[in-house]
């Protein structure tokens, strides 16, 4: 129950970082079509998506409910 507990808590306090990123990614890709326009758009999607990933393990370990869950 403590990892259910803080897996929803991080979704909660940093999933909207990931989320942000692939909604970008689906805007710019199927509804603008820019990744045909415009290729290199690839390489600072992949860094927006590395950053949002980091913040949001950074941010789910220094949860309240981590302390509980990992130590």
């Amino acid at each position: 129950m403590l990892v259910v507990r803080w897996i929803l808590a991080g979704l909660r306090g940093a999933g909207w970082a990931p989320i942000a990123v692939f909604a970008a990614h689906v805007l710019a890709s199927r509804v603008l079509g820019l990744y045909d326009a415009f290729p290199p758009l690839d390489v600072p999607m992949h860094s927006a998506g590395g950053a949002a990933i980091a913040f949001f393990f950074w941010r789910s370990l220094h949860l309240p409910e981590a302390r509980d869950t990992v130590g």
